[in-house]
């Protein structure tokens, strides 16, 4: 009996320190996936970011613009939205349970309808885990302006 009972206790402490919000692991997980969707972005790789994007989600862009994850793939394969780079910095990953926030500084060249953009922009992603899986949810692009001795 006090065998199974040191067992059932061990069990449930196990169960109950697996998955914590806090866990290393889990923000280890969710950066990757974070760098799985800047890489699909950067090549264009339409289902590269089927595996790392939700159904439903959105994107809210620079301009306040809300793009749908179809509409982004379309413009993705119609080649009006063409990303050359997207080089990442200050990329932080903040756990709330079943949910993650990675914001980060990124610098980013692209060509959106023919306009080229090229500039410094903060985007913060959000991150949900759903049926065992981690998925972006939404992201929120925000372009930081320059310091004001350079305006």
């Amino acid at each position: 009996m006090t065998r199974w009972l040191l067992t059932a206790t061990l069990f449930a402490w196990a169960m109950a320190s697996a998955g914590r919000a806090d866990e290393p692991d889990l923000e280890k997980q969710v950066a990757a996936l974070s760098e799985r969707h800047r890489v699909a972005a950067v090549k264009g790789d339409t289902k590269a970011l089927g595996a790392v994007l939700a159904d439903d989600w959105v994107v809210v862009g620079a301009t306040g613009e809300v793009d749908t994850k179809r509409q982004q793939e379309q413009k993705m394969k119609d080649g009006s939205l063409v990303f050359e780079v997207i080089d990442a910095k200050e990329v932080k990953v903040r756990m709330h349970g079943d949910t993650a926030i990675v914001m980060g500084l990124y610098h980013i060249k692209a060509t959106l309808n023919g306009r080229k953009v090229d500039g410094v922009f903060r985007n913060t992603g959000m991150f949900a885990k759903q049926a065992g899986a981690w998925w972006c949810v939404f992201n929120q692009v925000t372009p930081v302006a320059p310091p004001a001795e350079k305006r």
